[in-house]
């Protein structure tokens, strides 16, 4: 992944700017945390097909499975979006 939107990605998680959603990428005012690298990217909430597809050439198929299961608490526990960002940090 490209170091500075690791970076941007990662502050935008830890701002405190963005609630967490579960379960889908945009949920009224709330994102996951793919979706808010999308956001930090220029993508709106209605480009979130196109958000999915220029994450996946990001990170990988495998990494934003790895975060949505993060998010969602998908075989773990729901991590915050300051855990997730330094999974981010460690692992992407």
């Amino acid at each position: 992944m490209n170091l500075q939107l690791k970076v941007k990605w990662c502050e935008a998680l830890r701002s405190g700017e963005h609630k967490q959603a579960h379960g889908m990428m945009f949920k009224d005012d709330r994102s996951c945390c793919l979706g808010v690298l999308a956001i930090v990217v220029g993508f709106s909430r209605e480009q979130s097909g196109d958000a999915y597809e220029f994450i996946d050439t990001q990170i990988g198929r495998s990494g934003a499975e790895r975060c949505i299961h993060r998010n969602d608490g998908i075989g773990m526990k729901k991590h915050t979006f300051e855990e997730i960002a330094d999974f981010i940090e460690s692992e992407l």
